[in-house]
C-alpha cells in the first residue's frame, strides 16, 4: 500500500471572501446563498395569487387564533384590501368562517340554499 502525503491537493478557495471550498468549486454556500437573493425568477410586485399566499406564509407569523373572532386556530390568509400587493400589513390570518363572511361568500351560499342552517352569521 502507497502512503500519499496531502499535500499534494490542491486548496481551492471562494472568489469572493477565500474561504476553503470543495475540489473545483468557486464559491462557498454562503456566498452562493447571497448571490440567490436576487434570482431572476423573482418577479417583486408582478407575482401571482399563489407565488403570494406562498410569500406569506414563509414570512407572516401565524398567530393561535383568528384575528377576527379570537376562537378559532386560522387557516386562512386573507386580503385586507382587494389588491394583491406585496405588503404583509395587508393580510391577516382568519379561520375559514370569517373568511367566507368577510368575503361575502357565506351569504352567497345561503341564498342558493346550499349553506347548512347550522351555521349563523354573527356580525
Amino acid at each position: 500500500m502507497v502512503k500519499v502525503k496531502s499535500s499534494w491537493r490542491k486548496i481551492w478557495r471562494c472568489i469572493d471572501c477565500s474561504k476553503e471550498v470543495w475540489y473545483g468549486s468557486t464559491r462557498c454556500k454562503s456566498c452562493v446563498a447571497k448571490e440567490r437573493t436576487q434570482v431572476g425568477l423573482w418577479k417583486g410586485e408582478d407575482v401571482g395569487y399563489t407565488g403570494l399566499h406562498h410569500w406569506l406564509r414563509r414570512n407572516k407569523v401565524k398567530v393561535d387564533l383568528c384575528e377576527n373572532c379570537n376562537l378559532k386556530p386560522p387557516h386562512d390568509l386573507a386580503n385586507i384590501s382587494g389588491k394583491y400587493k406585496r405588503d404583509i400589513n395587508d393580510f391577516k390570518w382568519l379561520c375559514r368562517r370569517c373568511h367566507m363572511i368577510e368575503d361575502g361568500r357565506l351569504e352567497k351560499l345561503r341564498a342558493l340554499g346550499k349553506l347548512n342552517t347550522r351555521l349563523k352569521v354573527v356580525a
